[in-house]
Parts: C-alpha cells; sequence; structure tokens
C-alpha cells in the first residue's frame, strides 16, 4: 500500500465534522495521514480539530486564517506526505471502503480514481450513479469526456483519489465559486488513465443555505467561464471533446438560470449573456447523439422563454426533489 493524504478543509463545522472525521478514521485502507485545515473557523471547529490530533496520530491539523474552499485545499496539498490524495468536505462523510476501493482502481493501471456517491437531502440519500460496480480504465480523454457529458463521473473534487503529480502545476482558484469545474478536468488531462465506478461510496450532503445553492449572485457566473475555458481548451488541444465541451456550456446555461429561480429579471446582464451563450450552442446540443435527453427536454423549454423554463423547474424540482448536480 502506499501512504495517501485525505484533505479535509473546515470552515465553521462543529455540527458536522464529527461525523466527517470519524467516518476517515473508520477507513479499511490502513495507510494514510489524515489533514484536517482549519480556515480560521470562528466556532468550535479548532478545537475539534485539535482533540481528533491528540487522540489519533494519523491526524495532522493545519490552522489558516479564511481563505476559503479552494485555498484550504491548496494548503493541505502543499503540506501533504502521500503519494495520493483524497478530498473530503467538511459537512460530508464516507463509506468506510472508500480509500480502499479508490485504490483498488489505481492498482489497475490508473493513476486517478473515481467512485460514485450518494447526495444526501433532508437526511436521505439517493445514489447519483449505479449502472457498474466493477472498475472501467479509460485513457484521460474518454474519462473527460465522460464528465463533460456527465454520464458516469461529475467534476467534484472529492469520491475521487489523484496522484499528487496532478497538482505539480495546477492547484485550485481562490476566491471563486465552481472551483472543482475549473479543476477536475485539466488534472485529469495530465494523466493518462482514469479508472472509473459508479459504486456509491460517499455522502454528498446538499445543504439548503450553502453558497453554491443558496440566492444568485454574479459569483455564480464563474461556471460559465469556467465552462467556456473548457471549449477554449477543447479547440486548442483536444478537438474530440469539442461537442461534450458545448454541451457543458448549455448545461451551466441551464444550472444558472434554475439558481436564478423566479428572480432572473433582477439580473438582466447575467440573464442576457447566459441566453446568448446558450444560443451559440443550443442547435448543436440537439444534433449530438451523445447529449443526455434531459439536456434536449430542457433546451425546447428554454427555446420557449425564461419565464417558461423556470415555471417548468419549479414543477420538476417539486415532483422530483431535484435541483441538479455542477
Amino acid at each position: 500500500m502506499r501512504l495517501i493524504s485525505i484533505i479535509v478543509p473546515a470552515y465553521n463545522s462543529e455540527s458536522y465534522l464529527e461525523k466527517c472525521v470519524d467516518s476517515l478514521l473508520a477507513q479499511t485502507y490502513t495507510d494514510y495521514e489524515l489533514i484536517l485545515v482549519d480556515d480560521g473557523s470562528t466556532d468550535s471547529t479548532a478545537q475539534i480539530c485539535d482533540a481528533y490530533r491528540e487522540k489519533d496520530a494519523r491526524v495532522r491539523v493545519i490552522h489558516q486564517k479564511n481563505g476559503g474552499l479552494s485555498d484550504a485545499r491548496n494548503a493541505g496539498i502543499r503540506e501533504a506526505s502521500g503519494d495520493y490524495l483524497a478530498f473530503v468536505d467538511s459537512d460530508d462523510w464516507a463509506d468506510p471502503e472508500l480509500l480502499s476501493v479508490l485504490w483498488e482502481g489505481i492498482g489497475k493501471g490508473a493513476t486517478i480514481s473515481a467512485c460514485g456517491f450518494y447526495t444526501v437531502r433532508n437526511g436521505k440519500a439517493v445514489a447519483w450513479r449505479n449502472d457498474h460496480d466493477d472498475y472501467r480504465v479509460l485513457p484521460a480523454v474518454e474519462a473527460v469526456r465522460d464528465m463533460l457529458y456527465t454520464k458516469s463521473i461529475d467534476t467534484s473534487a472529492w469520491a475521487k483519489l489523484f496522484h499528487k503529480s496532478c497538482f505539480s502545476r495546477i492547484l485550485f482558484p481562490k476566491g471563486h465559486l465552481y472551483e472543482e469545474v475549473a479543476t477536475t478536468y485539466r488534472l485529469f488531462l495530465t494523466q493518462e488513465k482514469i479508472a472509473l465506478t459508479t459504486r456509491p461510496l460517499y455522502y454528498y450532503v446538499k445543504h439548503a443555505g450553502s453558497i453554491v445553492t443558496s440566492s444568485f449572485s454574479d459569483r455564480h457566473m464563474d461556471m460559465l467561464a469556467y465552462s467556456q475555458e473548457m471549449l477554449d481548451l477543447a479547440k486548442e488541444r483536444y478537438p474530440e471533446l469539442i461537442p461534450a465541451a458545448k454541451r457543458r456550456i448549455v448545461y451551466a446555461c441551464f444550472y444558472l438560470l434554475k439558481t436564478m429561480g423566479n428572480r432572473y429579471a433582477e439580473y438582466p446582464g447575467q440573464t442576457r449573456t447566459i441566453m446568448a451563450q446558450f444560443k451559440s450552442y443550443e442547435r448543436g446540443v440537439m444534433k449530438d447523439p451523445e447529449a443526455p435527453r434531459r439536456d434536449k427536454a430542457a433546451i425546447l423549454m428554454l427555446r420557449r422563454g425564461v419565464p417558461f423554463f423556470e415555471r417548468c423547474w419549479a414543477l420538476y424540482s417539486g415532483l422530483t426533489g431535484r435541483h441538479g448536480n455542477s
């Protein structure tokens, strides 16, 4: 076995940090260190971190001024001793087999492995995908294509295991939302082979009041900018990814309008930008046989205007409880 560094950024996490840490200390894979990054918390998070360090030699603690999620992850990366890195958010938790199964993927000749996850809302866990427990090992470009079409993998940093060399030139962008949208596909493209299983082993908790799922602000437009960067890189170096990158931009348009909800009239400039991007690429996505059917249904709705799209989405969310993942 090789040493794995688990990096957990924590900011004002006193209500759920213990559940997260306890799940990581119960991993069946034993050769790891747990790095807790207290990101300038103002509650008892720092004390909880220090208490775990006193109890378990595998736990390391970093205390720093508040810099946000990306800054905390980057601090953990800089201090990590492991050959491989895993990221866990402090309000989430892990199945005891998480590291063992991710390491199994590495054993198949990959340098990044990824597994499935549960989305937890109001205490109810629903598997995001669970259609193949066995690992598939894909070339990095093919894995990114899978990601951009949101098939069996998404852009999250968690539920994945990365060789530390991935971060030799790439870190998470500080001060932005959707930092994983900007980063994860680029990390994949630094490597040759990616191992994927949809077996759900990570519990991702969605809070109604989180900065990403709460009211729209101009910061949310980061998602569209990062999606455009995907397309720019595809055009420059990976032409086989161009259709998938265009689909990702259209998806970002849907996501941002969903986040606005019925307040789209309060953001006329952002709405115009979103709709301009949508109109640039929606015809190509409609013709793309790989694009999900749900995207094509959403395109037909949005062609009838933002108010109609918003009403349809509100009805869909109310019936299904689904609100979209990045």
